[in-house]
């Protein structure tokens, strides 16, 4: 955009935000995670454009929002959605929050969503700038990527990583307010330099961009993993919980030799199993987690109009990592254990090859890592011919059919809910029409005066909006040439006392720079506060004016004006 300003043309735009793919770059980014190179992104785009490519929320702060976001006003929590939400400024959208209760799990908070899109005047979101400061002050190297660095406080975050002796690198087509300040400056374009990045670590990403898109599946409310060793009993009970919860019941090694079959045209099961092996070996090298992602790929269908879904094949942690990292909350982990014993009376062989590949993902679930929300459930007692759930698994699905029916419950009061609001706004319309009818041409005659006084309050809100704006305008104004002129002064007697002045002078350059800012924006907010005072003028002469030749007719037709307030402020 700005190599078309200096050239004096007009940037143009082919797309949407709905259409919008994620650049080399952004794939680029997302492997670089993948990889443990790359450990924090901040992002002032509002495409969302990140988070399709792939990159976990978890590694993302996009401090100017997300135009396919919504978030709660009550319990913060995020919902993304697979189109643009339609909204900006941090308006409400008319959706509510489905995300369960941190005390009631079986109640959704039903707090009202807002867009994402910050406005020109609302400050960044806390929590991503505070996460923000934190990645860059600990940060070995913060890489700009794209960025001119103008706004404020984004353009200050590499300053962070600076002060605490990391290494500041800029990747831009033209120069930035912190060349000074960098290690290494790259005019070139970005795409160029991150396939440079990728080359020299080896590191390879394919032509076609493989996007798992979550926004896809918000409607998930819980994902079930079975984990556990061979012959333990997870098909059996992924089998049963399916059936309890009428869940979706997935399995990765489906897709996998649904994939190897396809590749090597073969359609039938016979194929050697250690071919397969290798084969699944490579894939998982280069791409961790690809079985995960053609599994929803393949049961599309079942994962789009079902809530819940039960994963009862779960052989590594990259595997959970995954449906971690892009469903958060709403994993729920279960490992599955039996004694050796059991598992060979269910056939398990205990002199198989150790060189198998299963079989040492098996045993690597041994080593997970813990975390808060992983159960244990031991299938030493009973066998998969048949036989009842044990106790724990029972109480799991009691309350797992509880939710479900406050769900259920939940929904039937909002069908009943809209047909309510649909009954009183058609009753509304039509007490509003008979008033007009028995008012007769009044009604259509004063309307231009309530719509003048509408468009009055609008104005007075902008006016008022614009004064706070230039006051704290004209106030960071005088703040930055004060401190100007007390680092001039400490300058100047730092160089009568032959003392070193530099940290001094790189202030006295912020505070100017500051300044310069500060008075631009003075003088915008100034134009905009006279703008907004002339328009608010204009409409309140506009509004007398109805108000003395209109005056029989609104009189007559107030019952009818009145009437429709009180509907509006009911149905809102």
């Amino acid at each position: 955009v700005w190599t078309l300003e200096k050239r004096g043309e007009k940037p143009s735009f082919n797309t949407s935000f709905d259409k919008a793919l994620p650049t080399f770059t952004h794939r680029a980014l997302c492997k670089l995670e993948e990889n443990n190179y790359l450990h924090f992104v901040i992002s002032q785009n509002i495409d969302g454009l990140h988070h399709r490519s792939g990159l976990p929320l978890s590694k993302l702060a996009e401090l100017h929002g997300n135009v396919f976001a919504e978030e709660c006003e009550v319990c913060r929590a995020q919902v993304i959605h697979p189109k643009s939400v339609g909204s900006y400024c941090r308006k409400r959208t008319g959706n509510v929050c489905n995300s369960l209760k941190s005390r009631n799990k079986s109640l959704s908070c039903r707090g009202k969503l807002r867009d994402t899109i910050l406005d020109w005047e609302d400050p960044l979101p806390e929590l991503a700038l505070n996460m923000s400061e934190q990645h860059c002050a600990k940060a070995d190297l913060c890489i700009c990527l794209g960025t001119s660095l103008q706004i404020r406080p984004c353009r200050d975050l590499p300053r962070k990583t600076r002060k605490n002796g990391g290494k500041i690198v800029i990747i831009n087509l033209q120069k930035t307010s912190l060349d000074s300040l960098a290690d290494l400056i790259i005019h070139e374009r970005c795409d160029h330099v991150m396939k440079y990045i990728l080359d020299k670590l080896h590191l390879n990403l394919n032509e076609k961009p493989s996007v798992f898109n979550v926004s896809k599946y918000s409607h998930v409310k819980k994902i079930i993993l079975l984990s556990g060793k061979s012959k333990c009993g997870r098909n059996f009970i992924g089998k049963n919980l399916a059936e309890q919860l009428s869940a979706s019941l997935l399995h990765i090694n489906d897709s996998l030799k649904h994939e190897y079959e396809k590749i090597h045209n073969n359609d039938t099961c016979d194929t050697d199993e250690k071919h397969i092996i290798k084969w699944a070996e490579e894939k998982c090298r280069e791409d961790p987690t690809i079985f995960c992602r053609m599994m929803i790929e393949h049961n599309d269908q079942l994962c789009s109009s079902n809530p819940i879904w039960i994963i009862s094949d779960i052989k590594s942690y990259a595997e959970i990592e995954f449906f971690k990292n892009h469903f958060n909350d709403r994993v729920l982990i279960v490992r599955i254990e039996a004694s050796n014993d059991v598992r060979e009376k269910r056939g398990w062989n205990s002199q198989a090859d150790i060189d198998n590949t299963e079989l040492k993902s098996q045993l690597c679930m041994d080593h997970f890592p813990d975390t808060p929300n992983e159960s244990i459930i031991e299938s030493n007692s009973k066998t998969e011919d048949g036989d009842a759930l044990d106790p724990r698994i029972q109480i799991e699905l009691e309350r797992l059919n509880h939710a479900n029916e406050a769900i259920n419950q939940l929904e039937l009061q909002r069908d009943e809910a809209r047909k309510t609001f649909d009954n009183f706004r058609q009753k509304a319309e039509d007490e509003l029409i008979q008033l007009e009818k028995s008012i007769g041409d009044a009604v259509p005659k004063s309307r231009c005066y309530y719509e003048a006084r509408i468009k009055l309050r609008d104005a007075k809100e902008i006016l008022i909006k614009a004064k706070h704006r230039f006051e704290r305008a004209q106030e960071l104004h005088v703040a930055a040439k004060e401190l100007a002129i007390v680092s001039a002064d400490f300058i100047d007697e730092a160089e009568r006392s032959h003392q070193n002045a530099a940290a001094w002078n790189e202030t006295y350059h912020q505070a100017l720079a500051k300044a310069q800012d500060a008075e631009t924006e003075k003088y915008q907010a100034d134009f905009d506060q006279q703008a907004a005072q002339r328009i608010f003028s204009e409409t309140e002469k506009l509004v007398e004016k109805l108000q003395k030749d209109l005056q029989r007719s609104i009189n007559k037709s107030k019952p009818y004006y009145e009437m429709r307030v009180e509907h509006h402020q009911e149905l809102d």
